[in-house]
């Protein structure tokens, strides 16, 4: 990824996306407790609820879900405001893959780039395509996706 991420201003339209831009999201800091809740209610592996268990597996302690993981970046994209107000629908999510667990007490952080968009026959609405890198603190790419998502035009 080249060139610093710039931070997003609330609610892009379609015109205003370049293929290639990038927008960095706020950053949030996972805690045990939130891994443990979140995996009790929607993932209850002992990898991500039991401490002792979490020990004995293949990651040698406590991670989060994939899914928290994944959720937790839907959030900072929404926060960041990229979107807001001109968002109309998500078309689909794919390219997904978890490439490191998120453990407790990382900081994560997202980064979105404009991969590619195209007029709709709507002349209301584009399509756009985006890939969403989540990172720790440690600069460790955690979870990539893409979406392809409708936004409204000004035009």
């Amino acid at each position: 990824m080249a060139g610093q991420p710039l931070p997003p201003i609330n609610g892009y339209f379609f015109e205003d996306l370049e293929i290639g831009q990038r927008f960095a999201s706020r950053r949030v800091t996972v805690t045990e407790d939130a891994i443990i809740r979140f995996a009790l209610e929607w993932d209850p592996h002992a990898f991500h609820i039991d401490r002792e268990e979490a020990n004995e597996s293949m990651f040698g302690g406590l991670i989060g879900s994939g899914l928290q993981t994944l959720l937790l970046t839907s959030r900072m994209l929404y926060d960041s405001g990229l979107f807001q107000g001109t968002a109309l629908a998500g078309l689909g999510v794919g390219e997904l893959r978890f490439l490191k667990p998120l453990l407790p007490g990382d900081t994560i952080g997202a980064v979105t780039e404009i991969v590619d968009k195209s007029v709709s026959r709507n002349p209301t609405r584009g399509k756009v395509r985006i890939r969403i890198q989540t990172l720790n603190q440690r600069g460790d790419l955690i979870l990539s996706h893409t979406r392809e998502m409708l936004l409204a035009r000004r035009s």
